[in-house]
């Protein structure tokens, strides 16, 4: 029995042209009884996340943009499987980067079951609060 063909995708500008959209960004607006997080929120987390470090250091996995955009200093990276969790488009409604408020996307998230693949980063402990900062927000 033979193989099926491999098929090669191929981005045109027509492809490109029928998702482009002239729509302004309009900011973070939150969900109806949500409220938009302050610095003592953010600042809050950080505390409880750097209370419950491991003495052996604070490592970060990463299994979607990070990976390619790991906007944070870390000290040694390496291949990660996050056992018990999987990828998926499951993460809430959002119509800023993703949709529009007529249709919203899904973000990537871990969802249970299965296993992620990923990259495992080890963020600096003379600077973790700065980095954790950044990740957080």
């Amino acid at each position: 029995m033979a193989k099926p063909a491999i098929r090669t995708m191929r981005l045109t500008e027509k492809h490109v042209s029928l998702t482009a959209r002239a729509i302004a960004d309009p900011g973070f607006v939150p969900l109806p009884g949500y409220r938009i997080a302050t610095d003592a929120d953010y600042a809050a987390l950080v505390d409880e996340l750097i209370a419950s470090a491991p003495p052996e250091g604070f490592w970060v996995f990463a299994y979607g943009s990070l990976l390619w955009n790991p906007d944070f200093d870390f000290v040694d990276h390496r291949l990660g499987t996050a056992r018990g969790w999987h990828r998926s488009f499951c993460l809430g409604w959002d119509y800023r980067w993703r949709g529009s408020a007529e249709t919203p996307g899904l973000m990537l998230a871990l969802d249970r079951g299965g296993q992620c693949d990923g990259a495992l980063y080890r963020l600096p402990p003379d600077a973790l609060r700065p980095n954790l900062d950044r990740l957080v927000r």
